[in-house]
């Protein structure tokens, strides 16, 4: 299974990433981070979501 996300979607995560980068200097790379271990988590059980 893949993950795949609605351009809109994959526009808000940048800017939220870019955001958070701006408040504390590598919380963006944190939230990339927990993002990309939830969609995963999601693709490799998809009955938990």
């Amino acid at each position: 299974m893949r993950a795949e996300f609605h351009p809109e979607a994959t526009e808000e995560f940048i800017e939220a990433t870019l955001f958070y980068e701006q408040q504390v200097s590598g919380l963006g790379e944190a939230f990339v981070t927990e993002v990309e271990r939830s969609v995963e988590l999601l693709v490799y059980h998809p009955e938990i979501g």
